[in-house]
């Protein structure tokens, strides 16, 4: 037996900008209620999330602009949409952000608020937008996932992993091929019938034929950035999907959490045995890749052979979304 692995600082093992630009998720729908502040530590940063007596999600800054009291701490509410700061009591908007009122004074002249980043919900994820630089959220449009509007799905799995790697690391396995049969169990190398970039992302599409052990046939991997990514997987006679978001936590922790759906059929207990076997088979192979992702070094210019796939391709994508003049881009 291998004697214990000294995990290396994420910084020491990748020079990947921590924070890239994109949506992320912070929470999910379920967790948010009108008037209740979620708080979240993401980013580098903390922020709350909350709804407003209109049923919409926000996402905000944390932090009080007056004197830097946690909005979300002692006594810290939401009341009729707006913030209620622990400290001196001044009132924020919950959907601007900006000082309604001070209770002992006038409010400050000019715009003096938290910060309230785009939100957005999408298949029982509240996102927020990212961009380390200040970019508008209007340059990169939202993950547009609407499976669930698409027919009648069951959860099967609701899983979440501290990851200790970019999350670029982990997305780029769709793009080694290889590994599905040397790390894993698979006992087939898929074939790319395409390799699509859109607005929000790309959208890769894998062929198994019919020769794995569990009858998949072909795959839809459609990713959000570098922030979140759905796999529609078509076999024969069922259709399971996964959704999982990658959210820094810091620059060393990445928070991922993934969610299985099944599609329903008229047969339930088939259902539920499709959702098991794939289900464990994924929380399986995800541990085995962190079991290698979690001490990996990123290698700039890898020396690619035979059999490997588009790894390069997927590093020109991801690329977009690092800040400008970021190391990483000239490294590779």
């Amino acid at each position: 037996m291998n004697a214990p692995l000294e995990r290396l600082p994420v910084k020491a093992r990748s020079p990947l900008p921590p924070y890239t630009k994109g949506w992320y998720c912070v929470a999910e729908s379920n967790e948010i209620e009108v008037d209740k502040m979620k708080p979240v530590s993401y980013l580098g940063n903390q922020f709350v999330v909350y709804r407003t007596p209109d049923g919409v999600a926000h996402v905000a800054d944390a932090f009080c602009p007056h004197l830097g009291a946690h909005v979300a701490s002692h006594d810290g509410k939401m009341e009729n949409g707006e913030i209620v700061c622990p400290f001196h009591k001044w009132r924020f908007s919950g959907e601007t952000g900006l000082c309604q009122s001070v209770p002992y004074s006038e409010k400050p002249a000019g715009k003096v608020g938290l910060t309230v980043y785009p939100t957005r919900e999408v298949s029982g994820m509240v996102l927020m937008y990212f961009d380390i630089e200040g970019g508008s959220a209007d340059d990169l449009p939202p993950f547009k996932v609407d499976f669930l509007n698409e027919g009648e799905w069951t959860l099967d799995l609701d899983k979440s992993w501290i990851i200790y790697a970019h999350p670029q690391e982990f997305l780029e396995n769709i793009f080694d091929p290889a590994h599905l049969t040397q790390l894993h169990t698979g006992t087939v190398i898929p074939e790319y019938e395409s390799i699509v970039e859109n607005e929000s992302g790309i959208v890769v599409t894998l062929n198994f034929g019919k020769a794995q052990e569990f009858p998949v046939e072909n795959i839809v991997v459609e990713y959000g950035a570098l922030s979140t990514a759905v796999q529609y997987t078509y076999g024969t006679n069922f259709t399971v999907n996964s959704l999982t978001s990658f959210t820094p936590i810091d620059e060393e922790r990445t928070f991922q959490r993934t969610r299985v759906y099944v599609k329903k059929t008229d047969n339930p207990e088939i259902d539920k045995m499709i959702g098991a076997a794939y289900s464990a088979r994924l929380v399986m192979e995800i541990e085995q890749d962190l079991k290698v992702l979690d001490y990996k070094k990123h290698v700039t210019n890898p020396k690619l052979c035979l059999g490997d796939g588009p790894i390069y391709h997927f590093r020109r994508y991801a690329q977009k979304f690092y800040p400008q003049g970021s190391a990483a881009i000239a490294a590779e």
